[in-house]
């Protein structure tokens, strides 16, 4: 399967960066490091990647790309959910908003190329690349599926708070409570075609959205091959979906 990250037609597959060919796996191993090195040392990476400190610091200022075997190295290494996890922590705030609630604020990690730049690899990697677009809710987890969809070159349905008078679309009820109910619209027409997708969310604590999504695309005849939380607040969220992973997960 061709990979094409330089200069990609639309709707070209991209290929997981591990099963890539060697001159782009290098070139994205370099792209990575350079991305993690914004939040870590070189000394860090150099222990984490098991590479020299020198040789780290060529990498991450693409002086140098590194070898086939370096290259998989520090697509691993860098995009384990360990180092994710560390990297999302210093981008991310917590306050107390009362005696039992502890509010996340993410707006600095969804906002930011950097971390946008690797948790989108870490999708790719993930899934593979085996599903053909990806859909998310509408506001928070736009920039993170963005991210995604330009590192996989695969379509992205957004799906809105208001029905933009489109003519084929999906209600998607999401229920937060026995008394609460919101509704997302979803343009049937980005799905043309499609006959798997993802989810992405940059935050999930219930579930409700995940639920709600993968019910209204499973009924559209659409299977969901996996959902993608940035972070994943306790443990409700798993129970949307057999696939659903958090890149990082604090408990509650």
């Amino acid at each position: 399967m061709g990979c094409s990250i330089i200069t990609p037609s639309r709707g070209s597959a991209s290929c997981p960066p591990g099963e890539a060919p060697h001159g782009e796996a290098r070139y994205r191993a370099a792209l990575i490091l350079r991305s993690a090195r914004r939040f870590m040392t070189l000394r860090e990476l150099s222990e984490v990647l098991g590479l020299p400190l020198s040789a780290v610091s060529r990498y991450s200022n693409l002086r140098l790309l590194p070898s086939v075997e370096s290259a998989l190295r520090i697509i691993e290494g860098v995009l384990s959910k360990q180092v994710l996890s560390s990297i999302l922590m210093k981008r991310i705030t917590a306050s107390r908003a009362g005696r039992e609630a502890t509010v996340y604020d993410i707006t600095s990690a969804a906002g930011d190329p950097d971390v946008l730049h690797l948790v989108g690899e870490y999708v790719c990697m993930r899934s593979r690349g085996l599903f053909d677009a990806i859909v998310a809710p509408e506001v928070g987890g736009v920039t993170f599926a963005t991210a995604v969809a330009m590192v996989s070159r695969k379509p992205l349905a957004i799906a809105r708070r208001i029905r933009m008078g489109w003519e084929r679309f999906a209600e998607i009820p999401v229920y937060r409570d026995p008394a609460t109910v919101d509704y997302y619209y979803l343009n049937l027409d980005y799905l043309e075609g499609v006959s798997t997708a993802i989810i992405v969310d940059d935050f999930g604590v219930k579930g409700a959205t995940i639920s709600g999504f993968v019910e209204a695309l499973e009924s559209h005849g659409i299977e969901v091959k996996g959902v993608y939380l940035m972070v994943g607040v306790g443990g409700d969220w798993r129970r949307a979906h057999p696939r659903a992973e958090a890149i990082l997960e604090i408990g509650l």
